[in-house]
């Protein structure tokens, strides 16, 4: 690793590398966004030092694996590593991978995701333990404690921001979304030596908490209960039966919150009866164009929010997979939280996604959603709204411009690590996304009215 590193040196001669790589940002000229923060100061030379030697504005975390195959990759996803973690996150100076950690810990870890639980970079599922296995509430680079946390190293992400970036974003629109930092990460080998893993993503992963999804706790001695469910492609024990109908992209509801081992039968069938009657109520008023009783059970707003975001940035697992939808205790139903942003802005593997189509149609509520003209009347609205601020052209391109000034020359070594140091798949994507989204807004604007309605 260290002889690529000597490298880099030679790369960056290029005049062109040179003009486009922010190799040492200055921190008092960058934006700071509201998930990330910056270090004081900034004097030292970021990237590897001769003795392979990390130093970077970002905070690192090492699992510490020694050796361990981390499981998962080949499925099944129950099995586990129980491991020790350090945290590398200076609120003075910056982050060196031989600097005393500021924060030590266990987890039970295990590899992640649909599709890329089989790409080269691995995606890890994390549960933050005791020396006794038993869940213990911890916080990562200044979030909210808890238990659960998703190490999210997109493979097929080059511009390493889709995630931060649209959880960020996304927390701007919504009531919630997950929280997120940007960091770097190592893995001990055998030998106890660090190898560098590249940049990943800390994210919450969706929750009942008071910090995360704040809704009534689960109490068994009730049968009516606050739960959440999660569309997937996954097919588990927690499945909760709901309607297929036919011509709609539907997947399996699986049951997230309460915890199925946990749970009493009257509150499962409970669960199970709430959302078939909501289904059934979506399904009824296509047929009969009375969408009062549909408009009563959803909270109309988080239904709009989630189509526009997901349908602005082509997030098109969106409603068929990760697809979380809640509902509290004497509430209606809510959309969100947003999950997943790997294959947004055009970025699915193997083929291109045409910027002058809509397509969240196609998927099971929202289907019959666009049949009715409240939900289609509000998103015009909405859409609109978004487009003078967080949707905006030029907030959009900004935010683009500065998260990746954020990453620096961390993007150089995550190229490094992955992909054979060819830096023109980050630019590339990066000039992608900008592209992305003038097309996209472009089109939206004089199609969006015209293409969402179904309404008869």
């Amino acid at each position: 690793m260290r002889g690529k590193w000597l490298m880099l040196g030679v790369v960056l001669t290029s005049c062109v590398i040179v003009a486009l790589l922010p190799l040492y940002p200055k921190v008092d000229t960058l934006v700071v966004h509201q998930h990330q923060s910056f270090p004081v100061e900034n004097k030292e030379i970021i990237g590897f030092d001769d003795n392979g030697v990390l130093t970077s504005h970002l905070p690192l975390i090492v699992l510490k694996a020694d050796g361990n195959v981390i499981p998962g990759a080949d499925r099944p996803t129950d099995q586990e590593l129980y491991c020790e973690f350090a945290v590398i996150d200076n609120t003075n100076h910056l982050n060196r991978s031989d600097d005393a950690p500021t924060q030590i810990g266990r987890m039970a870890i295990n590899v992640r995701g649909n599709s890329s639980r089989y790409f080269p970079k691995k995606q890890y599922a994390i549960r933050t333990v005791d020396d006794d296995g038993i869940p213990q509430e911890t916080t990562f680079f200044g979030m909210p404690a808890e238990t659960t946390w998703v190490l999210n190293g997109s493979y097929i992400d080059y511009s390493q921001i889709r995630n931060y970036m649209m959880y960020n974003i996304s927390s701007e629109i919504m009531d919630y979304a997950p929280q997120c930092r940007l960091c770097e990460v190592f893995l001990t080998n055998v030998d106890g030596e660090l190898e560098y893993q590249g940049l990943y993503t800390m994210i919450e992963k969706p929750k009942v908490s008071k910090e995360r999804l704040d809704l009534t706790p689960y109490n068994p001695k009730y049968t009516e209960t606050s739960f959440v469910v999660q569309l997937n492609k996954r097919i588990d024990d927690a499945r909760i039966d709901h309607l297929k109908p036919d011509d709609v992209d539907v997947y399996s509801a699986n049951l997230e919150y309460p915890d199925v081992e946990k749970i009493t039968d009257s509150s499962l069938q409970y669960i199970q009866k709430e959302i078939l009657q909501f289904e059934k109520t979506l399904y009824d008023a296509e047929y009969s164009d009375n969408w009062e009783k549909v408009n009563q059970c959803i909270d109309l707003d988080s239904f709009v929010d989630y189509y526009i975001i997901n349908e602005f940035f082509q997030n098109y697992d969106a409603g068929r997979r990760s697809t979380y939808l809640y509902k509290n205790v004497g509430g209606k139903f809510c959309m969100g939280p947003v999950w997943d942003f790997d294959s947004a802005f055009n970025n699915f593997t193997g083929m291109e996604i045409s910027p002058y189509i809509l397509d969240m149609q196609s998927t099971f509520y929202y289907f019959y959603l666009c049949h009715d003209a409240e939900f289609v009347e509000r998103c015009n609205e909405r859409y609109e709204e978004l487009r003078k601020t967080f949707l905006s052209e030029e907030y959009l391109l900004k935010y683009i411009d500065e998260s990746s000034m954020y990453l620096g020359s961390a993007v150089i070594r995550n190229c490094d690590k992955w992909y054979d140091g060819d830096y023109s798949l980050y630019y590339g994507d990066i000039e992608k996304m900008k592209t992305f989204v003038i097309e996209r807004g472009k089109w939206m604007d004089e199609h969006f009215k015209e293409y969402i309605a179904i309404v008869r």
